[in-house]
């Protein structure tokens, strides 16, 4: 067998992995338990936040916490699905892969990361706990779009 095709099956099964770990995650983020721990995770911290456009000092506490919550539950769920996962290599991975990224997969992950968007759940999470807007399931569907 020559090199290019040896390269080209290591390619061809590092992809596999890959799209793997991608279908995992999917299923983890759409699962009941990561909806109810995310819920009460906002339940808990979505007394801090208020309506205005100042972002107070708390606020980037609580989102780190929210983002190594995330972070530490998907890492767990993938290490049990998939026992030669390692976060630091998946990152990698996405990071060489981030131009050629699509998938609602891949926005919902960047949601996850994203301070702006995580505010925005957290108000939508108070305003429907609040009764003030529609209601927590239109709340629940905006955090796991």
């Amino acid at each position: 067998m020559a090199a290019s095709d040896e390269e080209g099956e290591f390619q061809d099964l590092e992809s596999l992995y890959f799209d793997s770990i991608v279908g995992c995650i999917e299923d983890i983020i759409i699962s009941d338990e990561f909806t109810a721990m995310q819920h009460s995770f906002f339940n808990q911290h979505c007394s801090l936040f208020d309506y205005g456009e100042e972002n107070k000092l708390i606020y980037t506490d609580v989102f780190n916490r929210y983002t190594q919550m995330i972070e530490l539950y998907l890492e767990s769920k993938l290490k049990i699905r998939i026992p030669t996962f390692k976060m630091d290599q998946f990152v990698e991975d996405l990071r060489r892969r981030k131009h050629s990224l699509d998938g609602e997969v891949f926005e919902i992950l960047s949601v996850y990361t994203d301070f702006i968007s995580f505010k925005e759940m957290i108000l939508d999470f108070k305003t429907a706990k609040e009764g003030l807007g529609n209601d927590l399931m239109l709340c629940g569907s905006r955090l796991n779009m």
